[in-house]
């Protein structure tokens, strides 16, 4: 019968990459609001690692000793970004993407479990510090606020991360609540990191990063101003959204132009019942609809969190919100 002795001698035991932050062995999950630079954050905890910079609370170096840093699942299929993000910050050498040299807008899925085997050997091959998966939203179709599909989603990932000894960072967004997408997701992480702004269009305005999950102490919030080349953080951080209000809203209490829009749109092509979240996000996106506008209508609009065949939907307030048949 195996004990704490044998964990140990496993390599059982608490080890991070940013101490009180980002764990190495286990998934953390990485929540912002669409447009608050989820991906940015990410790229720049890579830069810090690649160029041997001081965490943000110092002194402490993030060195690594291998030659790729980050492999990134791109689920947003938001390439060009990865492109001038990555030739920005000085990581476009120590990144790889889970993507053949052949086909490099491929590998953008987490459905089944070829998807995640071939990740895994992907992971032994370039043995990076750490796994980004950039976004849970659109990594897979599955609904995370079911114990079972949550399961299915996270637990390959648990693995992977304890078997190759990475930090797997799972990007995610917010609900209208400021809570992660998926509450099932949460309890299947060891770290909830939150980001968040009072304005997520003005990429001027300080976010705010914290720990709102962790089986260790909790580190003190940040304050994160975004620049060109890198983010730079401080320890007094804005207040959170909690106190501000809702995000939705100007300073003078109306929601913007864009969102009234996005809202009256969102009633529209919802009326004629329940859609695939995945269907509501590749519309916008076609429209030019940006994912911060859409998820501020979203909650505008009171829209109730659905299942469409069994894959996450979105329904207007008082549309039935069971399973509903493809």
């Amino acid at each position: 019968m195996a004990g704490i002795a044998d964990l140990k001698r496993a390599g059982a035991g608490l080890r991070w990459v940013w101490k009180g932050w980002i764990q190495l062995g286990v998934v953390t999950l990485v929540g912002a609001e669409g447009g608050t630079g989820k991906t940015r954050l990410a790229a720049d905890l890579v830069r810090r690692v690649r160029h041997n910079l001081p965490w943000p609370e110092g002194p402490h170096r993030a060195g690594y000793d291998g030659e790729t840093v980050a492999l990134w699942v791109v689920s947003d299929n938001h390439h060009g970004e990865m492109v001038t993000l990555c030739e920005a910050f000085g990581i476009a050498d120590c990144v790889k993407l889970n993507a053949a040299p052949g086909d490099p807008y491929g590998g953008v899925s987490l459905e089944t479990a070829e998807d995640f085997a071939l990740l895994d050997r992907r992971v032994e091959v370039t043995r990076p510090l750490m796994v980004i998966v950039d976004t849970v939203g659109n990594a897979t179709d599955r609904n995370m606020s079911k114990q079972e599909d949550a399961k299915a989603f996270y637990q390959p990932l648990q693995v992977l991360a304890r078997k190759r000894n990475v930090a797997v960072l799972c990007l995610t967004h917010l609900n209208a609540g400021g809570t992660v997408l998926g509450r099932r997701g949460i309890e299947k992480v060891r770290t909830v990191v939150r980001m968040t702004a009072a304005n997520v269009a003005d990429v001027k305005c300080r976010r705010r990063l914290e720990v709102t999950k962790s089986n260790s102490p909790y580190p003190p919030p940040l304050g994160i101003t975004m620049g060109d080349a890198g983010n730079e953080y401080d320890t007094s951080p804005p207040p959170p959204p909690e106190q501000l209000g809702d995000g939705a809203a100007q300073a003078g209490g109306r929601p913007d132009t864009k969102v009234r829009e996005c809202v009256d749109w969102l009633v529209e092509f919802l009326a004629g019942g329940p859609r695939r979240v995945s269907d509501v996000r590749d519309e916008a996106d076609r429209k030019g609809i940006a994912p911060g506008t859409l998820y501020k209508a979203k909650g505008l609009a009171k829209l109730q969190d659905c299942e469409v065949g069994r894959r996450k939907g979105w329904a207007l307030a008082g549309d039935e919100a069971a399973e509903i048949p493809d």
